[in-house]
This record gives C-alpha cells, structure tokens and sequence, in this order.
C-alpha cells in the first residue's frame, strides 16, 4: 500500500483487509534480515569496537530467557550461568548491576522494522528505563536491548 511492497498472491478472491489504529496492527510483507536481539548484539559490539565472550540474560522470566539464548547461538557464543535480579522484574534499574554501580551504558535498542538506537550515555539506570520504554511505547512495545557490556572481571 504505501510502501509500494506488492502483496503476496493468496487466490483469486478479494483480499479482506481491516486496520485499526496504528499502535495494533503493524505488519511487514518482508522479514528483516536478523532478529532485532541479534541486530541489537551486533550494534553494541560495533560501536565498541569489540566482540563479546559471553552473553546473560537480564533475567530469569518470560521470554528474557530466550532474548539472551537466541542471540547466543545465532552469534555461537555461550551464555552466562546467571541472573542478575532473582526473579522477573519490570524495569531495566532493578538489578544487581546497579547496586553494584555498574554502568547500563552503552546500550542497543532495536525494534522489529530494525530502527536501531545506540544509547551513549545515560544519567542512571532509572534514566534508561524511561529512555528505552519510550522507544519500546513508539515500537508497538517490541524493543530488544543489549546492555551492561562489562569485562568478565567487573562481573565477580
């Protein structure tokens, strides 16, 4: 329709099409080339300059499991053994990472259209929360995030 994307034949009848307000339906009639997890691992890589030896998840619920294995293995790297709040958790400041004063920034935010956002810097943890809610409310809520790209050392 606007994108000038030709829909996929489906038969010979009219297609059936309803669209509500923005913010339900979205939808692409190409895949994008990674998933957004990947693409969010590989845009904190590049703009350190640097590879990762590990990944970990941000915590152990839902699907935050799957957001750090998936990666892990499209990118052939192990996954840490942790996790970092003890349980699920509703926002990225509730973690051992802050009361430990590690920094969540850098930070990769990339939605599923794989607009990708790279946080430099960052007030505190609460800041970034709000930062990438805010990207997460403008992306139908669908935000994967790379952040905490500690040395191993810095972990103990």
């Amino acid at each position: 329709m606007f994108g000038r994307t030709e829909f996929p034949d489906i038969g010979d009848l009219p297609y059936f099409l309803t669209l509500g307000p923005p913010a339900f339906y979205w939808f692409r009639l190409e895949p994008p080339s990674e998933h957004p997890s990947v693409l969010a691992v590989r845009a904190l890589g590049e703009h350190l300059g640097a590879g990762f030896g590990a990944l970990m998840t941000g915590e152990l619920g839902g699907t935050s499991i799957s957001d750090a294995f998936f990666p892990a293995a499209m990118l052939d790297l192990p996954v840490v053994d942790a996790d970092p709040v003890g349980r699920a958790v509703p926002e990225l400041e509730h973690s051992l990472f802050k009361v430990h004063g590690l920094p969540i920034a850098p930070e990769a935010v990339v939605n599923e259209a794989g607009d990708t956002v790279i946080i430099t810097r960052v007030a505190d943890d609460r800041r970034a929360e709000a930062l990438v809610r805010a990207l997460a409310v403008a992306s139908r809520n669908l935000v994967w995030v790379a952040d905490h790209a500690l040395p191993w050392g810095d972990l103990g």
